[in-house]
């Protein structure tokens, strides 16, 4: 196991996205974008609902919220299927070749429980894959650990087929390593390739 310092510095990044759509960045990968705005899902500083939008990096594919229940991915040639039911508090990025998304989503506000899936789109279709269960699981085995739910979100792609997730220790007092972190290289179905701590 390696013991590296992870250091999160926010680069402004360049999206293409469409006039009217409602953007910010997300909690845990300042460059994947999330619905969620105040005063809530969907909505602008305005109070009026604005459509998620977020383009692919090559252009040719669409991800859209705009019922704050379901994520629809479409190509030129139609939507793809099925829609994908989809927390409001949740991030996304598109992975650099344009064939899968990580989604990182929460049942219970910024403290949890996070969770982190790949959608990942072939020909018509879109399939969900729990990319962090894995990593649960091995986060699980450590000294001292908590016995409630731990969280595990994304920090981004690191390749087209890896990604680098990290696993938390609920941060509130009933957790003695309250915050305790791991990080996790996995591929796009979960398999862990190295452990960060």
């Amino acid at each position: 196991m390696r013991r590296i310092l992870i250091t999160v510095t926010t680069i402004a990044a360049m999206h293409s996205a469409a006039a009217g759509t409602n953007l910010s960045s997300g909690y845990w990968d300042p460059l994947a974008r999330s619905a969620m705005q105040a005063p809530g899902c969907l909505l602008g500083a305005d109070g009026v609902r604005k459509p998620f939008k977020l383009r692919s990096p090559n252009g040719r594919l669409t991800a859209t919220m705009d019922d704050a229940v379901h994520l629809r991915i479409s190509s030129e040639a139609g939507p793809l299927k099925p829609a994908v039911p989809i927390a409001c508090l949740s991030e996304l990025r598109w992975s650099p070749d344009s064939s899968a998304i990580l989604v990182t989503s929460s049942d219970g506000g910024a403290v949890g429980t996070w969770s982190t899936a790949v959608l990942e789109l072939a020909e018509d279709r879109i399939e969900v894959k729990n990319i962090g269960l894995n990593a649960l699981r091995e986060f699980a085995t450590r000294n001292g650990a908590c016995a409630e739910e731990s969280n595990i979100a994304s920090l981004g792609w690191i390749s087209a087929d890896r990604a680098l997730l990290v696993a938390q220790a609920p941060p509130h007092s009933s957790c003695s390593d309250m915050g305790t972190t791991s990080g996790f290289v996995v591929d796009r179905v979960g398999n862990i390739h190295e452990r960060l701590t």
